[in-house]
């Protein structure tokens, strides 16, 4: 559900980024043509569009690297909960599995510790 609402948010606000950056310049075009903006205030106003795409592009990715995060949390949960059951199965030591201290011997069929 979270991550859900997280890739909805990245999504929405790269969609935001795209829109400055293909309707923002025509609305420069626009008021230039309009208002007879001169041309270091032309520059000026197409120096803050690209400040403000990159502002979003920043934004976006944090965005993704903080859902990211998230997802990277919730396997390793998952990959600890598999190691508890699987120690559990074989009667392992947890703290000694999860430290590489077994090794699988093919001739027995068993674990055992280095």
């Amino acid at each position: 559900m979270l991550r859900r609402s997280c890739l909805i948010a990245v999504i929405s606000t790269a969609v935001m980024a795209m829109v400055c950056l293909v309707v923002m310049p025509a609305y420069a075009q626009e008021d230039k043509k309009e208002a007879g903006l001169s041309a270091r205030e032309t520059k000026a106003q197409a120096e803050k569009n690209v400040q403000i795409a990159n502002i979003n592009a920043l934004r976006n990715q944090e965005l993704r690297v903080g859902v990211l995060q998230q997802v990277l949390n919730e396997e390793g949960a998952k990959l600890m909960q598999m190691q508890a059951v699987f120690c559990d199965q074989y009667k392992l030591d947890v703290d000694k599995f999860r430290a590489g201290k077994y090794q699988y011997d093919t001739k027995t069929g068993k674990f055992a510790e280095k």
